[in-house]
C-alpha cells in the first residue's frame, strides 16, 4: 500500500492552505472584475446546471450499459441559502432519475458553520430514495472543521450509507463494487481496509473527495468521482483554470484521462472564500456508462 504520511496537514499547513487559497480566489476575483464588467456573480452562484456526460467503459459487465450515476459535492452550505442550494440541486438530480447517487464530501466549512449541518443532511435526505442507492464519503474540509464523525452519523440516520474506506457490491451489475475512500488528503484513506474481500480484477468505480490521489491509489479501478475544486470556483473564458485548491490541479474539471483510469471531476454546488462564481455555475452531475469503446 502506498505511503501516504506525506499527504497529511498540519493545523499550520491547513490554515496557511485556507489564506492561499482565499488569496488566490481574491486575486482571481479581480482579474475578472475587469474582463467580466457586469456580470452577475451571485446570480452564478446560484445558477445551477446540469451536465450529462457518457463514460464508455466497455470492458464492465453488460448490465451496466446504460447505468446512471448521479454526483454531488462540496455544498459548503455555510449560510442557511446554502442549505437551500442544496435542496434544489438535490431536486434537480432526482429529475434525472439516477440508479446510484454519490456524493463526495465537504458538507459544511467549518465547526463555525457546524449548527448547518444537520439541515444540510435533511436536505440530502430525499437522495435515499434513489433505486440502487446513494452512497458517501468524507472531503478535508469535514476533518479539518472536525465534523466528519457527525456528518457520518446523521448521513446515516437519513438512510445514505456512508462508504468510509468500505465497499458495496452494485445492485444489478454482476462483480462491479463502488469502491469508497475517507479522505486522503488529511491521512485518512486505508485502501486496505476499502478493498476488503473486493476481488482484486472486479470492475471497481472509486468515490474520493480529492481528484489527483488518482495517480497515488494505483491499479484496479475505473473510475473516479471527486470534487474539491470548486471547478475553479472563478473563471475567465478562453483561459485556463487560474486556481483550484492542492490536489485538484491535475483533474480540475469534468471527465479526464489519469494515469490508471478514468477520473471525473464535478464542479460542486457551495463555494469557498469570496461567495461567488463566475463563468463557473454550481454543478448537478449525471454520468451514464457505455459498455463501449469511446468514439474516436
Amino acid at each position: 500500500m502506498p505511503d501516504f504520511e506525506s499527504h497529511s496537514a498540519s493545523a499550520e499547513s491547513r490554515l496557511l492552505t485556507r489564506r492561499k487559497f482565499l488569496r488566490g480566489a481574491t486575486a482571481s476575483a479581480f482579474v475578472a472584475t475587469g474582463l467580466t464588467g457586469a456580470y452577475e456573480w451571485h446570480y452564478e452562484g446560484d445558477r445551477l446546471v446540469v451536465t450529462r456526460a457518457d463514460v464508455h467503459l466497455p470492458h464492465w459487465p453488460r448490465e451496466a450499459d446504460g447505468l446512471r450515476i448521479g454526483q454531488l459535492s462540496d455544498f459548503h452550505a455555510d449560510y442557511d441559502h446554502a442549505v437551500k442550494r442544496t435542496s434544489r440541486a438535490v431536486a434537480m438530480l432526482l429529475r434525472e432519475k439516477p440508479d446510484i447517487v454519490l456524493v463526495t464530501g465537504d458538507y459544511v466549512t467549518s465547526h463555525y458553520t457546524r449548527r448547518l449541518l444537520a439541515p444540510t443532511i435533511d436536505a440530502l435526505k430525499p437522495l435515499n430514495e434513489v433505486p440502487r442507492g446513494t452512497y458517501a464519503v468524507m472531503g478535508n474540509h469535514d476533518h479539518w472543521g472536525s465534523n466528519a464523525q457527525i456528518a457520518t452519523r446523521l448521513l446515516r440516520n437519513a438512510g445514505i450509507t456512508v462508504l468510509n474506506n468500505a465497499s458495496v457490491a452494485i445492485a444489478g451489475v454482476p462483480g462491479a463494487y463502488i469502491v469508497g475512500v475517507d479522505d486522503p488528503w488529511c491521512d485518512k484513506m486505508d485502501l486496505d481496509k476499502a478493498l476488503h474481500r473486493v476481488p482484486k480484477h472486479a470492475p471497481k468505480l472509486i468515490a474520493m473527495h480529492e481528484p489527483d490521489f488518482a495517480d497515488v491509489v494505483g491499479e484496479g479501478f475505473d473510475l473516479q468521482l471527486s470534487g474539491h475544486s470548486h471547478g475553479g470556483q472563478i473563471r475567465v473564458p478562453g483561459l485556463p483554470v487560474i486556481y483550484v485548491p492542492g490536489y485538484s490541479r491535475q483533474y480540475p474539471e469534468g471527465l479526464q484521462q489519469a494515469k490508471n483510469h478514468l477520473v471525473y471531476t464535478t464542479r460542486g454546488i457551495g463555494m469557498v472564500g469570496p461567495q461567488v462564481r463566475v463563468f463557473c455555475p454550481p454543478e448537478v452531475t449525471l454520468l451514464t456508462i457505455r459498455i463501449s469503446p469511446a468514439p474516436a
